[in-house]
């Protein structure tokens, strides 16, 4: 296994592609819920760790929101098969680091990135409604185009200022191919596809 370090806070990268719009690490903080807050969250994934990564702006939308996004990540799935990643918890979160929130990963094989794939965009256009596939306790699910892989499901869930939104899923594949030590940052690693913001989210 290889230990990586994904992330500096430094910004968007100009060459990643539209579709990754969300992904804005130096606006992003970072915090854990409890585990007697996330039993409560989510009854199915009574063994998942659960990060918030706090989204309070999404610049290139035109748009300000506050939205919580949750990474749900569950040992039942993220085994030593060879098709998960093995031993992706514990995530180690350094967000008082003056370049921003840095993470360390250990990987598992994960799998190889579709030939068709715009590097630019590296994982956002394999995992185009994946999410939509993935049934509730978050099991991998059978792409017509990449076959099985491992998925990361994220969920954006309440904001922060009393509002609630409507839950919208995505799922990020994660592959060694992509979160190595040729890929410094982050922005470049986990770019994903996105569903356009509800109309009463835009403030």
């Amino acid at each position: 296994m290889t230990t990586i370090t994904v992330g500096t806070g430094s910004g968007l990268p100009s060459t990643i592609n539209e579709l990754t719009k969300l992904i804005l690490w130096n606006a992003i903080k970072i915090k854990e819920i409890q585990p007697k807050e996330q039993r409560n969250l989510y009854e199915n994934f009574p063994t998942q760790r659960i990060m918030t990564y706090q989204i309070f702006e999404t610049p290139n939308y035109g748009v300000r929101c506050a939205l919580q996004l949750i990474i749900k990540l569950n040992s039942d799935w993220l085994s030593t098969t060879g098709k998960t990643w093995e031993k992706a918890v514990p995530i180690l979160i350094n967000e008082d680091s003056p370049q921003g929130a840095v993470n360390t990963f250990t990987p598992g094989t994960g799998g190889s990135i579709p030939s068709g794939v715009n590097t630019q965009a590296k994982l956002a256009m394999w995992c185009v409604d994946a999410a939509s596939r993935t049934n509730p306790t978050g099991q991998i699910v059978e792409d017509e185009n990449v076959g099985s892989i491992p998925l990361v499901q994220l969920s954006l869930g309440k904001a922060f200022d009393g509002f609630e939104t409507a839950l919208i899923r995505y799922s990020i594949p994660l592959s060694q191919t992509h979160l190595s030590q040729t890929t410094p940052l982050w922005e470049q690693a986990l770019a994903f596809n996105y569903v356009p913001l509800p109309s009463d989210l835009l403030v």
